[in-house]
């Protein structure tokens, strides 16, 4: 349990991860990661707001089919979560990218990367 808590820790304290594709590589998938500080505080409310905000962007996106599937899993004791999506292609990943980042930028305990939708656990 204190191990994981460090880790929470570790990587909340780091700046905001704005992540880009690999270099060769298309987004086609993004997960963004809400973490707390540890403790019983929990995940600030000013990173759920910013989660909150994102994923009714891409809800819209799902609307519209530029976003093909969203996938919201807890990932921590605290209200940590990891949230997915799916796009369309990598053109739309692009874009997509392009309007989530400023809702983050400057967001404590928000971690964007570029990885895809997979069951077989997070990686913040």
């Amino acid at each position: 349990m204190v191990a994981q808590a460090t880790v929470i820790i570790a990587i909340g304290l780091m700046s905001v991860g704005m992540a880009s594709a690999p270099k060769g590589e298309q987004p086609t998938s993004c997960a963004l990661y809400a973490l707390s500080r540890g403790g019983s505080e929990g995940v600030p409310q000013d990173t759920r707001n910013a989660l909150q905000k994102v994923r009714e962007t891409l809800e819209e996106a799902k609307q519209r089919g530029d976003v093909v599937n969203i996938i919201q899993t807890r990932i921590g004791l605290e209200g940590e979560v990891r949230l997915c999506a799916e796009f369309r292609d990598a053109e739309t990943g692009e874009q997509m990218l392009a309007q989530i980042r400023p809702m983050i930028e400057d967001v404590q305990l928000l971690n964007l990367k570029i990885e895809p939708c997979r069951k077989d656990g997070p990686s913040p």
